[in-house]
């Protein structure tokens, strides 16, 4: 009989032991499986919010090209500042808001100074900026600015940017950019050129010796920083601005 009390105690101190154990370990399971749930959904959140990062940047840069529409097509009168963005299927994806800085020179307006900041719809907080200026092309950018065709020699260096409304014919070293305003031009006998001796480059039409924009007989000229045909060089604006600085003088 004391054996079979003895033997019931011993089962229910082995039974109380288990399930203290389950709990115990139970209670370890659950704190791991909160702390992992936990731990995914703050990746989860956090590779959102860096989305979001990288997705304002991008609105800010809408900013500026929506911006720089405007001042292409002389609209900034009626662009707004803060503006909303959507996605090509109508979902608005954030919003992006403009300051503009003017800079003035005798008057008149030779650079804007722009800042665009963009969020997301979901992160309003998370915001982004860029800054740009946009000023008018300074003539001292060229090194050579022409308005006629020219003929630059096998003796000639070229360091500077060099530009013509011009054909060039340019059998110097040119070490920038070459660019013409012309496509095609006519290389007479005043450029080297005739039509018993037309060059590789270029081709006889009629009684002409036609080349393209820019074009060279040597091995001096670097061919890859050539460009034509351009926009030519407006030098009668310049002729424009420098009587309204004479004026405002």
């Amino acid at each position: 009989m004391l054996n079979l009390e003895t033997s019931k105690k011993s089962n229910f101190r082995e039974k109380g032991a288990i399930i203290t154990l389950v709990l115990v370990f139970g209670v370890i399971f659950l704190i791991l499986l909160s702390s992992l749930f936990g731990f995914i959904l703050f990746q989860l959140r956090a590779s959102v919010k860096k989305a979001a990062w990288n997705e304002s940047l991008h609105l800010a840069e809408a900013g500026i090209d929506y911006y720089k529409w405007c001042l292409n097509n002389e609209a900034e009168g009626n662009c707004l500042l803060d503006k909303n963005y959507y996605d090509p299927a109508g979902n608005l994806m954030g919003e992006f808001s403009l300051d503009i800085d003017t800079t003035l020179s005798c008057g008149e307006t030779i650079q804007r100074n722009i800042t665009s900041s963009g969020w997301t719809e979901d992160f309003p907080n998370t915001k982004r900026k860029v800054a740009v200026s946009y000023g008018r092309t300074s003539v001292a950018r060229f090194a050579y600015l022409l308005n006629d065709n020219v003929w630059a020699g096998p003796d000639r260096e070229v360091k500077g940017f060099y530009h013509s409304n011009g054909g060039i014919r340019m059998d110097g070293e040119n070490q920038s950019l070459v660019s013409s305003n012309r496509e095609t031009w006519v290389c007479t006998s005043s450029f080297g050129c005739s039509v018993g001796s037309c060059p590789s480059d270029c081709s006889v039409e009629g009684w002409n010796c036609v080349c393209p924009g820019v074009f060279t007989t040597t091995n001096n000229a670097q061919t890859d920083l050539f460009d034509y045909p351009v926009p030519s060089f407006d030098f009668e604006g310049i002729t424009i601005d420098l009587a309204q600085i004479k004026a405002a003088a």
